[in-house]
């Protein structure tokens, strides 16, 4: 389990804050952590903070510990999230009962930083990523 401190130090000296410029917007599912460490706008694709996502019914997925809907992640739409909203960068395309993986292999890329492959996905065509401090690694699948 990581500290406040060591999430922080961990986020401060990521690599989102050497290649995303003002206005990057990622898609996220770790909806506290990331965006709470991160300079841009988080796209909570469990949408607690997003008024289409938390109008939705909450679903029967997911269940774990005999818990059917658990509170605060029984509700998202990837197609809105993703597809509409179009983040910069997404944790990932999937989530229990819906998968984007042919969307994402179409529109976003795998990258390195400084020898090292990072996590998540990133958007082809993004105006936000500093394309000359990353090496494309392929396609997101």
């Amino acid at each position: 389990m990581y500290s406040c401190l060591e999430n922080q130090l961990f986020f401060e000296h990521h690599p989102f804050v050497e290649i995303t410029k003002d206005g990057f917007e990622f898609g996220v599912i770790w909806g506290g952590t990331i965006p709470y460490y991160t300079k841009g706008h988080a796209i909570d694709f469990l949408g607690k903070s997003d008024k289409h996502i938390s109008n939705l019914k909450p679903r029967k997925t997911p269940i774990w510990d005999g818990m059917d809907g658990v509170p605060g992640h029984a509700k998202y739409d990837l197609d809105y999230s993703i597809k509409t909203l179009q983040p910069d960068w997404i944790q990932s395309f999937e989530f229990w009962d819906q998968n984007l993986a042919e969307y994402a292999k179409d529109n976003y890329v795998k990258l390195s930083y400084k020898d090292n492959e990072m996590m998540g996905c990133f958007k082809k065509d993004s105006m936000n990523i500093d394309w000359n401090k990353i090496d494309v690694n392929g396609v997101c699948k």
